[in-house]
């Protein structure tokens, strides 16, 4: 059974699951944990993840595909967001994304101007980050 439970290389989804944790009340760590889990969830939300997904999601068993959108849309929903992405967006704005949780700047493709292709064949892409600005050329 998984011995890191919890614990992705995606930061956002880590914060999801341990938010998932913190409104159900307690550490999922068993079967019946996510049995439990699974019918809190429909109660609130009206929609179902099974329980079998909630495992693969903490990582209580060892085969973990990457999550369906739909299902984290879902989590997010039961912590009273809009949807996952939503989940992402506010997450950014929060104190925990300026923690050392997140290490590392998120490009959010709204953030993006058009790419414009320069004379030298290559594409110019921009993107401003709290009044930094940064230009990339390649190729």
């Amino acid at each position: 059974m998984g011995g890191n439970m919890t614990e992705t290389k995606i930061p956002e989804l880590n914060y999801l699951l341990k938010k998932v944790e913190q409104r159900y009340g307690r550490r999922i760590s068993t079967s019946t944990d996510f049995e439990a889990l699974s019918v809190v969830i429909d109660h609130k939300t009206g929609e179902l993840v099974s329980a079998s997904t909630l495992k693969r999601l903490w990582g209580y068993v060892s085969m973990r595909p990457t999550p369906r959108i739909s299902t984290l849309d879902i989590l997010s929903r039961y912590l009273g967001t809009r949807d996952f992405q939503t989940f992402c967006k506010n997450l950014k704005n929060s104190a925990a994304y300026q923690s050392t949780f997140f290490s590392s700047y998120t490009l959010y493709s709204e953030d993006l101007k058009k790419a414009r292709l320069s004379s030298s064949n290559g594409i110019r892409t921009e993107w401003s980050h709290s009044n930094i600005s940064e230009t990339t050329n390649s190729w």
